[in-house]
């Protein structure tokens, strides 16, 4: 199977192909770690070199499973930019169609009085946190389709091969068995499935202070995945928004659990026990209870948490600009 995995940095990209291939080895495989080829230190600004690591069972009996993971640099914030999106179907494109689940996952998130928000940054917001997950879905949903009937002729016996899921130029068996790559539930055909996870937001459900273009990006991000589920589950493909609560990012700057921050572990497992089951989801039961609580939170005391945030923000970059130290920032998740 194919992993991909899109960011502006290439350090978060070689960590995240790391523990990929590190989960396949935990599951009981034999990962064989990429050596990456030679030019690979000139990444351009949408793609980069392909690396591959092989992954076989220790089981003789168990067919070869072959794990690849493709690294594509890119910075959402110039998704408007004349040919950004060109060169990003261009880098799908290298997975020969091998593509059959997307998580929409980039995120920017702010604080502050919507006056004093740059012109600058509500573009960014709008580019990272809209756009990307539009037509990140417009890209692969094609792909999606193409599989779902390629598989069907397979089943049908129409042809013998569901299609090349070959890499360019390296040649390593590949196998894309039925049962490693369908989602079969109740009342559905049980036939190959894709899927498109989104996350949204509790914030995405009920407006809250000082962050409304984060709200507003959140509902647009629900809002979108579930009107594509309506189109898209009859003919193999589900969506899922997922309205998490509180997570331990790089965004949340949150570090460490407790009764309502969970870790990404924990809710990307909650998302994911109710793909093809749901369209929206809280995921972890934890977050659920929370996202029930915050909606019938008095206004007067969510009002009041939003101003503890904001004066702990300004204070911070007081601080900052005190000790001569860069200007406090708010953090961002790819």
């Amino acid at each position: 199977f194919s992993v991909c995995l899109i960011s502006r940095d290439i350090e978060k990209l070689r960590n995240a192909e790391a523990e990929v291939l590190a989960t396949a080895e935990a599951a009981g495989h034999k990962v064989e770690w990429p050596k990456y080829r030679s030019g690979t230190g000139e990444v351009s600004s949408i793609g980069s070199p392909l690396s591959e690591g092989a992954s076989t069972p220790n089981t003789p009996t168990a067919p070869r499973v072959v794990v690849r993971t493709k690294l594509i640099v890119a910075d959402f914030s110039k998704a408007s930019s004349e040919g950004f999106w060109d060169r990003m179907r261009d880098s799908l494109a290298e997975l020969g169609g091998n593509v059959a689940f997307l998580v929409n996952n980039v995120g920017v998130n702010c604080t502050d009085e919507y006056k004093e928000f740059t012109d600058t940054f509500l573009h960014d917001i709008s580019n990272v946190n809209c756009l990307a997950q539009l037509m990140m879905t417009k890209l692969v949903v094609p792909i999606f389709e193409n599989r779902i009937e390629q598989f069907r002729r397979v089943r049908d016996g129409e042809v013998a091969k569901p299609f090349d899921t070959s890499f360019p130029s390296d040649n390593v068996p590949t196998l894309v068995p039925h049962s490693t790559t369908s989602l079969c539930v109740p009342n559905k055909e049980p036939a190959i499935r894709c899927a498109v996870v989104s996350m949204s937001s509790v914030v995405g459900m009920r407006p809250v202070l000082y962050i409304g273009p984060y709200c507003a990006s959140k509902a647009f991000n629900d809002y979108l995945s579930r009107s594509l589920d309506l189109e898209y589950r009859a003919k193999g493909v589900d969506f899922i928004s997922l309205r998490a609560g509180y997570v331990m990012t790089n965004m949340s700057q949150l570090k460490e659990k407790s009764a309502f921050v969970l870790d990404r572990y924990e809710c990307a497992r909650g998302c994911l026990e109710k793909l093809g089951y749901v369209s929206e989801t809280y995921g972890d039961p934890r977050h659920a209870v929370y996202a029930r609580s915050y909606l019938y939170m008095p206004e007067v005391a969510l009002a009041l948490r939003r101003k503890q945030r904001l004066l702990f923000k300004k204070s911070a970059e007081a601080e900052a600009e005190e000790d001569d130290s860069p200007k406090y920032t708010a953090p961002t998740s790819e």
